[in-house]
């Protein structure tokens, strides 16, 4: 399992230079991107910046506009390339129905425009793992490079984890629990997980 995890090269993602966060409406980009701006800013003092950009809907994550602006980060709310390049950028879209073609195929033209280093799928690990799977496939087209998990804490089911970055042949880079931010963000090793795996048996 860890020689699997391994070949999946999830240590490429350790310190990304442009990130973002996709995936369906209510899986939890927006708070994920805020907790793991924290930890770049607080933590690692890197300098950041957040694009809170629209889609096919209107992007309503205030939230993240003012937790950033809290900690000092910049939020633009329209892409332009010849802003000064920051150590790590976020690009924060709205959630979309990955179901739909042409849709997809429009926010896809938009993370090409970003050219993002680590395309981050964000699924909602309480739902059902066939309800996942279906997402994971539908966001095929958007070339997704690594997966991020959300809601653990209402549905903490290692095995869960370990099918989903398996069947799909994504690296977990990040995992987040609770609405709170900062706090509840965790990038484990494969190590750490086969140990939670062997704790649940």
């Amino acid at each position: 399992m860890l020689a699997a995890w391994d070949h999946l090269g999830g240590d490429r993602f350790a310190s990304p230079r442009r990130v973002a966060l996709i995936g369906p409406p209510g899986s939890g980009k927006s708070a994920c991107i805020a907790k793991w701006l924290t930890v770049e800013v607080i933590r690692n003092r890197r300098t950041c910046r957040v694009w809170r950009l629209d889609g096919a809907v209107v992007n309503g994550a205030e939230s993240l506009s003012l937790h950033a602006e809290l900690i000092g980060v910049p939020v633009e709310s329209a892409w332009n390339p010849a802003v000064p390049a920051h150590e790590v950028e976020y690009l924060d879209l709205p959630g979309w129905n990955a179901a739909d073609r042409e849709l997809n195929d429009r926010m896809a033209n938009l993370l090409d425009r970003f050219d993002p280093d680590c395309v981050g799928l964000v699924l909602n690990a309480a739902y059902e793992p066939t309800v996942l799977q279906i997402q994971a496939q539908d966001f095929g087209p958007c070339h997704p490079s690594c997966l991020v998990l959300t809601h653990l804490d209402e549905y903490p089911d290692p095995a869960k984890v370990w099918d989903l970055t398996l069947q799909n042949q994504l690296p977990l880079v990040a995992t987040s629990t609770g609405p709170c931010v900062p706090g509840g963000f965790d990038r484990l090793s494969g190590e750490q997980w086969v140990e939670r795996l062997l704790a649940s048996v």
